[in-house]
């Protein structure tokens, strides 16, 4: 019981993150903006897949629509 209770010990309580960033890297720092790297440019942007085809805005037949996540998708699926 004594190794269980010092096993349990090093595990951390849930929610709770195991990396803290302080100083500069804090993420209410001031000089956070200055020293971290900015994300990609073509990040901002989504661009349509090679290939794709948009959806017309209303079906021709009464089908059901398929739900897509806007994600391109291969032909056949």
């Amino acid at each position: 019981m004594e190794f269980m209770a010092r096993l349990a010990a090093l595990i951390p309580p849930p929610k709770i993150p195991l990396v803290r960033y302080h100083g500069v890297v804090a993420p209410r720092s001031s000089w956070r903006s200055l020293v971290t790297p900015k994300p990609p440019a073509r990040a901002a942007t989504p661009e349509s897949c090679p290939g794709h085809v948009p959806r017309p805005a209303a079906p021709a037949s009464p089908a059901p629509a398929l739900a897509t996540s806007g994600a391109c998708r291969p032909p056949g699926l």
